[in-house]
């Protein structure tokens, strides 16, 4: 098994964070992520994995305004489960997070990128509410994180 096979739990991954004041506050010093920084169509964060990118956070960026922040695998996936209630509050189901490696090649109008990864839910979300609890413990971490590179 290669490196690339796996993502391991004392990985570094980073998260691009677009120079926009919906998805992050900075007060007293201290940046505060909102969870509207992971959102995602498929409800599944993207990533980069640092080691597969030469530990440079400035692969993450789309445009030089941008931010990045950076998260460690083992981290999300203490997040441990994250619970889905139907209408009447009843567990429905309780989704295990992982990061798991899914290299872009061959994907126009993507770019080629060995190093991305993403956050996925075991098994996968059935709605949005349920994925927002998700999205709150990450900009809880990011949080306590902090920026790799700040947004200009």
């Amino acid at each position: 098994m290669s490196q690339e096979d796996t993502v391991t739990d004392d990985e570094k991954l980073y998260r691009r964070i677009p120079n926009n004041p919906k998805l992050y506050t900075v007060e007293n010093g201290i940046t505060r992520f909102s969870s509207q920084a992971f959102n995602d169509r498929k409800m599944e964060p993207s990533v980069d994995r640092a080691k597969l990118c030469n530990n440079d956070p400035t692969h993450t960026q789309h445009d030089s305004s941008d931010g990045v922040i950076s998260l460690i695998a083992g981290d999300i996936r203490a997040i441990g489960t994250v619970e889905q209630y139907d209408k009447k509050g009843h567990l429905e189901y309780t989704h295990t997070i992982d990061v798991i490696p899914v290299p872009i090649k061959n994907q126009p109008p993507l770019p080629d990128n060995p190093a991305h990864a993403s956050i996925i839910a075991e098994p996968e979300y059935r709605n949005e509410k349920t994925f927002r609890r998700l999205k709150q413990a990450l900009a809880r971490l990011a949080t306590r994180r902090g920026w790799e590179i700040e947004p200009s």
